[in-house]
């Protein structure tokens, strides 16, 4: 089934490729649509899976359908090159980029501003009435919007410039607004095999169009009154233009997914334009084409050793269609940055990644670097696979009070349960809460309360599922008679004797939990301490929530070290 996101920076690359797969058009196309019609599809940034029965595909426009909760094709391709160039360039989790978009009220906008709160979204509003129902959505002409120079890091648009009166002023000043070294990535109607340019033609007093050039036909919603607008399909040459404006590696990406539901009439994708606002940045556009051997989800885990990520990876690796892998870098199955990718590690795990199979990796900050590594398996993980990351997050004074005790039980190092113990503890774990809190930051992670995971399993598992993706089997629930120990690493009960989830360790530790504050008082932690059972009383009363809907003074005093 087709993956492909492939740029092309002038008509002739597009004809040679055209030339050696136009008669495999027809077949990926269809391909495409007999994997949604039997699968459905996964929204690019939400993650969602959208079911067969929530689909509409209508093969007589299938750029313009395979639609469901008003995306689109067309605008999940969009959404799909802007992740993958958001991802390239390391921005996909940076919170504060200020994005510019003529998409106030689409959907597309709303995933958006969902994800990125510093987001104008604007419209073209052309009466005042919708512009009272609309408020507080801006009015802005894109051809002099009045912004600062240099006040945006992207600009997302979705079929809008060919409702401008004067794209080339438009694109100018679009490039006014994006900050050098900017990303402007924007669809419009496209024949990727005419050469031609933006042209204008106006109706007649009869109705008829004249001077007709090409059969896309739209308002004009800056002047209503001066009628509408028909516009030739954009050309090749409008990357030459952006190029001698500065944008140096512009190009129309072309962009078909079986996984993500997009594909068109014609050529087996839709296009996109993507240009850096200046010179190419570092390293080469992001491409796929047709990866094989890889899983389509990608779901890893963090957390401070004792925190029961073994417990929550073995709910997945009973799953039909998880492959769990405990802890590759603290069993010694991988070793150091350089097996950090996933080739390597589903070779040395022994794990096929094809068929649609999704892999579930967990690691501890046992050794700091080990959250470094899962930093960079996420980092280059390839388009189409979705990705996840999870903090679990356990009550601080248990996850001390269960170190010391497994220490002496499992390794022999039976040490004092003391004040020394509790301050060494805390040394070692602020700086890997700190770097496991900015990675989830960064990846938009979540944050998961083991304490609620242990109380109520099944709501628990079902939340996870609607946030990540997966349909929560039974066997999850009664995981101890399906589990394969001889893959667990880590928690040597869960490994040897699994026993039924249950919440009775906790009401075990609870009486011993005083000892912590003692502790923390004397070792000088108290400050930290106090700041880590904040984060976790937060992670509890909410179960499981995205890392940003946190308060930043909270990760932040946290985060101090």
């Amino acid at each position: 089934m087709p993956e492909i996101l492939l740029p092309f920076a002038e008509k002739a690359a597009w004809d040679t490729w055209r030339g050696l797969n136009a008669p495999a058009f027809a077949a990926m196309r269809q391909s495409v649509l007999e994997a949604v019609r039997q699968t459905g599809f996964v929204e690019p940034f939400t993650s969602i899976h959208r079911h067969p029965e929530e689909i509409v595909i209508d093969p007589a426009r299938v750029h313009e359908s395979i639609s469901s909760h008003e995306l689109n094709a067309r605008k999940r391709g969009l959404l799909l090159v802007l992740q993958a160039e958001l991802r390239a360039r390391g921005w996909e989790g940076r919170r504060n980029l200020r994005i510019l978009a003529p998409e106030a009220l689409s959907r597309a906008a709303r995933v958006l501003r969902g994800l990125f709160p510093y987001f104008l979204g604007t419209e073209y509003l052309p009466t005042a009435e919708e512009q009272t129902r609309y408020f507080p959505v801006p009015h802005m002409d894109l051809q002099a919007t009045g912004l600062p120079d240099a006040s945006f890091d992207v600009f997302f648009s979705g079929d809008v410039m060919e409702h401008v009166p004067d794209p080339e002023a438009a694109w100018a000043e679009i490039r006014r607004v994006v900050k050098p070294g900017g990303l402007i990535v924007s669809s419009f109607p496209f024949d990727p095999n005419r050469e031609t340019t933006i042209a204008r033609a106006r109706l007649d007093a009869t109705g008829k169009v004249e001077h007709l050039t090409a059969p896309e036909y739209h308002g004009n919603p800056v002047d209503p009154a001066a009628g509408s607008l028909v516009f030739t399909l954009p050309g090749w040459d409008l990357l030459s233009r952006f190029r001698a404006s500065g944008c140096a590696d512009a190009a129309m990406v072309m962009v078909a997914s079986a996984h993500h539901g997009v594909a068109s009439d014609g050529p087996p994708g839709v296009f996109v334009l993507v240009a850096n606002n200046g010179p190419a940045p570092a390293g080469p556009r992001p491409r796929i084409v047709a990866p094989g051997g890889l899983p389509e989800k990608l779901c890893t885990l963090v957390a401070l050793p004792r925190s029961g990520t073994t417990l929550l990876t073995a709910l997945f690796q009973v799953h039909s269609r998880f492959d769990a892998v405990f802890e590759p870098w603290n069993s010694k199955l991988l070793a150091g940055a350089d097996d950090a990718n996933l080739p390597r590690l589903l070779a040395k795990a022994g794990v096929s990644g094809t068929g649609g199979r999704y892999l579930f990796v967990k690691e501890t900050s046992a050794d700091p670097v080990y959250v470094g590594f899962i930093r960079r398996l996420l980092q280059q993980s390839p388009l189409p696979i979705d990705r996840s990351l999870m903090l679990l997050c356990r009550r601080p004074a248990h996850t001390f009070l269960s170190e010391i005790e497994r220490r002496g039980q499992w390794w022999g190092n039976a040490v004092a349960l003391d004040a020394e113990q509790f301050r060494l503890w805390c040394v070692k774990s602020r700086r890997a809460l700190a770097d496991m809190v900015a990675l989830a930051r960064t990846q938009d992670g979540l944050a998961v309360s083991y304490e609620r995971l242990a109380e109520e399993p099944q709501l628990m598992l079902h939340r996870l599922a609607r946030s990540i993706g997966f349909e929560v089997e039974p066997a999850q629930l009664e995981y101890e008679k399906h589990l394969d120990t001889s893959k667990v690493r880590g928690d040597v009960n869960v490994g040897s004797q699994p026993a039924a989830i249950s919440d009775e360790s906790i009401r075990r530790r609870t009486a011993a939990e005083h000892l912590t504050e003692q502790f923390a008082a004397e070792s000088g932690e108290a400050a930290w301490f106090t700041a880590f059972n904040d984060l976790h009383a937060a992670v509890y009363a909410a179960g499981l929530t995205r890392i940003r809907a946190l308060p930043l003074t909270l990760l932040d005093r946290v985060a101090a070290v």
